[in-house]
């Protein structure tokens, strides 16, 4: 496709693929092309590769190809995909856009509010990966690490670890649908044994990232109802790691509503005290 000086290529396959990557290094790699809100000179659209439209499930974790549309993953059923996963990608755009929007469009997707996209939250609790293709290699990298791409890769496939969580809460916070500079979101996810906690996850994103082992550890093994002191103190190092991320982003230029913090402290209040 062709529009006055910008060219759009339409790879068959996954050799396609790297083979454009390798002769054109400023392309820009794209799902659907649902975020985008311009394209750039040279772009090359990911969304019709059958082989990465491909979701294999294993024992321990679920292999998604990065063209797998979002409304695909939605007709699963909540039942076959992790909860927090299914809630968050209902909460994107509309029908139609999720028939055209990919999995790996969404999580390496950008835009004007350098705000995380909305599969990152969960997908970053859930200790996800992703596979990064070059002209010559190919390497599991965790989704944490989606900055970082080298030069000339795209993502080809997301691993999610298939684990059942006793508790599982995903929250999208301002614009419905759209993301905006008000938007947020937020999962939680936890396990118990024995009537102590056994594992948690926290993942707050919007243009900060809240994503820290010491504040999931501080009450591992802790009795379960957690007390007030304990909810206290989990909130106490909670608001400290966001009070640093902000001041980080702050020496950036990058702007975050003053609400984020409270909904942050109150999602992660709500979410200790139901642990049961």
């Amino acid at each position: 496709m062709q529009n006055k000086d910008k060219i759009s290529f339409y790879a068959k396959s996954t050799s396609d693929v790297l083979y454009h990557l390798k002769t054109a290094p400023q392309l820009g790699v794209y799902g659907g092309a649902t975020t985008a809100r311009e394209l750039p000179h040279l772009s090359l659209i990911l969304g019709n590769i059958k082989d990465l439209q491909v979701i294999d499930k294993h024992e321990r974790y679920i292999d998604f190809g990065c063209s797998v549309t979002l409304s695909s993953l939605l007709k699963l059923g909540r039942n076959n995909l992790p909860s927090v996963l299914y809630d968050a990608i209902a909460t994107i755009g509309t029908p139609f856009l999720r028939n055209v929007a990919t999995i790996g469009g969404n999580i390496c997707g950008t835009n004007q509010y350098q705000i995380k996209p909305t599969l990152y939250s969960p997908l970053a609790a859930m200790d996800a990966q992703i596979e990064v293709q070059t002209p010559t290699s190919a390497v599991w990298l965790p989704v944490t690490q989606l900055n970082t791409l080298p030069e000339n890769s795209f993502v080809s496939r997301i691993r999610i670890p298939n684990d059942e969580w006793e508790v599982a809460v995903f929250r999208r916070l301002g614009a419905p649908n759209e993301i905006w500079e008000n938007s947020a979101f937020f999962t939680f996810l936890a396990d118990t044994a024995k009537g102590t906690l056994a594992d948690i996850r926290i993942c707050f994103c919007s243009s900060l990232v809240i994503r820290n082992r010491d504040l999931e550890n501080i009450l591992l093994g802790a009795r379960l109802p957690l007390s007030e002191r304990a909810i206290g103190m989990l909130l106490e190092k909670a608001e400290e790691l966001y009070d640093i991320q902000l001041a980080n982003a702050e020496l950036t230029g990058v702007q975050v509503p003053e609400i984020q913090k409270d909904q942050f402290l109150n999602l992660l209040r709500y979410s200790a005290q139901h642990l049961m």
